[in-house]
């Protein structure tokens, strides 16, 4: 997307504030790879605030957020 490291940090902070997503949580996710969102939701989020992320179908996983 043209972010630098810095700007995609603080973006994926926002995301997961957004989220509601806190350390120890679990993030469940379908969103695709292709987007800015799905990165956010499905690697960057997790990470930036050290959480967890069910990519797929979260059924039985007991997440704490959904994206």
């Amino acid at each position: 997307s043209g972010m630098s490291a810095e700007e995609l940090s603080a973006a994926a902070t926002d995301y997961a504030g957004q989220l509601g997503v806190r350390p120890g949580d679990r993030l469940a996710t379908n969103l695709p790879l292709d987007s800015l969102a799905g990165v956010l939701a499905t690697i960057a989020a997790p990470l930036a605030v050290g959480a967890s992320v069910v990519y797929g179908d979260a059924a039985g996983e007991a997440p704490t957020a959904t994206a």
